[in-house]
């Protein structure tokens, strides 16, 4: 390094783009003190660079970390909600705000919500008597109908009524037999949801199986991503 009373010549990098040279022009002295600043050497360069690497490293693996355990990418298998999600679809799901998962972040799902869910007991069953399995790892979505307090009313044909108002589906009705439901009316009890499929003919959701427990909610799907021609915002409806 210099030592004291040494000077040091400085250069610019790209000298015509530099405006306001010295009077004496390129180089300029700079004379070095005891209490100058000492200037950086290349191992401290390096060390520098390094220092700046890892953070940027740190920081996206943490940024990495925090989306992949509050969004996902998630596959739609079924028809059950169709027109809104087609089989195939793909789309970006929020577990941050609507998982039950965070706690104080949990914002409760409304009427028209879209949401995924854990199956509750009385759909597990419904699913292992079908023949079905793999209910583990396996998410349903559905739109949220009613919430705790409404009143609710179905029909044999699995008509349902909302606060006295008819819901009817999106999608034309099923060809053929119609399944039978048990007719019910009552209110939604607290802590749950009342939830159906955008396309009732093929769709199996509280007409059959009841309630749908809150913290059973896992998220909801906010951004259609698969296929690129139907990209853009899923959001609440009725």
């Amino acid at each position: 390094g210099a030592g004291r009373g040494a000077t040091v010549e400085l250069y610019p990098i790209f000298e015509d783009r530099f405006r306001g040279a010295p009077d004496g022009g390129w180089p300029a002295s700079l004379p070095l003190g005891g209490d100058d600043v000492a200037l950086l050497t290349q191992p401290g360069f390096a060390a520098a660079t390094a220092t700046a690497a890892a953070s940027f490293a740190a920081t996206f693996a943490a940024a990495a970390l925090f989306f992949s355990n509050c969004f996902s990418l998630t596959y739609i298998p079924t028809n059950s909600m169709v027109p809104t999600l087609q089989p195939g679809d793909v789309v970006l799901q929020d577990r941050f705000f609507t998982g039950t998962g965070f706690g104080p972040f949990f914002i409760p799902p409304k009427r028209g919500d879209l949401v995924f869910f854990e199956p509750p007991p009385a759909l597990r069953a419904l699913v292992e008597t079908a023949g079905g399995g793999g209910l583990d790892s396996r998410q349903f979505v559905k739109r949220v109908a009613a919430v705790e307090g409404d009143s609710v009313r179905v029909s044999k044909a699995g008509g349902v009524e909302v606060r006295g108002v008819p819901r009817p589906g999106k999608c034309p009705p099923k060809v053929g037999r119609q399944p039978e439901f048990v007719e019910a009316r009552g209110r939604v009890p607290r802590g749950t949801l009342y939830v159906l499929g955008d396309c009732p003919a093929a769709s199996v959701d509280s007409r059959s199986w009841g309630a749908l427990p809150v913290d059973l909610v896992t998220g909801r799907p906010i951004v259609r991503v698969w296929p690129p021609a139907r990209f853009g915002p899923l959001g609440g409806d009725r």
